[in-house]
């Protein structure tokens, strides 16, 4: 019943209608009444019923720039809404809980937030997932990555890694506490060195070695480099010695965390841990 009249509302640019038990037949309703009201910007439908078309068709209403469908189970539906909403996205996030937070355009106007299905991180079947949507998907407007703490393993990371040279914008990218291996962050370094916008790096508390630690300073682009929750025995000194040129302050505290800021207008921060953590 609302919604054969919300196109009566021709200046409305929020609208409210999360827990209010919509189902697949009122929430496509509401769509197709949507699409008239090209103010909207802001749509929550959090907490309600909705199936994988009606979803999609919200997502297709093109004035928003935030749409709310969390706190429902669409079992694969996140996935075309993602793949439908990532050529407008600027950031992509994935939490350890599976929400995912899709932020709209260049000039952050709005986000986008969903659930994967059972509520939890990507793994390594989710990674596999994302990277297929990278591979098929344009992103052209995607500056920031953060996959941090979703246990994609290995891999993951390495089907990732294959397709992260198509983000010819990305500006950085957060892959700490995901179990990348040495194989895995010597992937991920090759691909890096083709994406010249890159200046933001996090890969911490993973399982480096000094080779695929070397291989990922060495993307020229980079100014902040994370490498911290690791011990990668003497490993520290030849990537400090490589990045010292680079610095204009170094800091060693009592714990063993070093910080070497980059370029004297201090554009980012490079950070390892000593051996032994002192």
């Amino acid at each position: 019943a609302l919604a054969a009249h919300l196109e009566r509302l021709t200046k409305l640019q929020s609208l409210n209608l999360s827990n209010n038990g919509l189902d697949p037949p009122s929430a496509m309703a509401v769509a197709t009444a949507l699409t008239t009201i090209t103010s909207l910007t802001s749509l929550d439908v959090r907490k309600n019923w909705l199936d994988l078309a009606s979803a999609m068709a919200l997502a297709a209403v093109t004035s928003l720039t935030s749409l709310d469908i969390r706190g429902m189970d669409l079992e694969d539906g996140p996935w075309p809404v993602m793949s439908f909403l990532l050529p407008r996205a600027s950031q992509l996030k994935v939490d350890m809980f599976g929400d995912v937070k899709l932020v709209s355009g260049v000039g952050a106007k709005g986000t986008s937030c969903m659930t994967l299905s059972g509520g939890k991180g990507l793994g390594p079947i989710g990674a596999l997932r994302l990277a297929g949507l990278l591979r098929e998907v344009p992103a052209p407007l995607l500056v920031g990555l953060d996959l941090r703490g979703n246990g994609i393993g290995p891999d993951g990371i390495t089907a990732l890694a294959a397709h992260l040279e198509r983000l010819t914008k990305l500006q950085s990218l957060n892959l700490s506490n995901n179990g990348l291996d040495p194989p895995s962050a010597m992937a991920v370094a090759t691909a890096l060195t083709t994406i010249t916008s890159l200046t933001s790096l996090d890969v911490r508390k993973n399982w480096l070695d000094l080779a695929s630690a070397m291989a990922l300073a060495a993307v020229t682009s980079l100014t902040s480099l994370d490498i911290r929750g690791m011990d990668l025995e003497d490993g520290p000194w030849p990537v400090m010695s490589f990045l010292l040129p680079r610095a204009s302050q170094l800091k060693v505290d009592m714990f063993g965390d070093v910080k070497l800021v980059s370029g004297v207008g201090a554009k980012g921060t490079s950070c390892m841990t000593l051996s032994g953590g002192k």
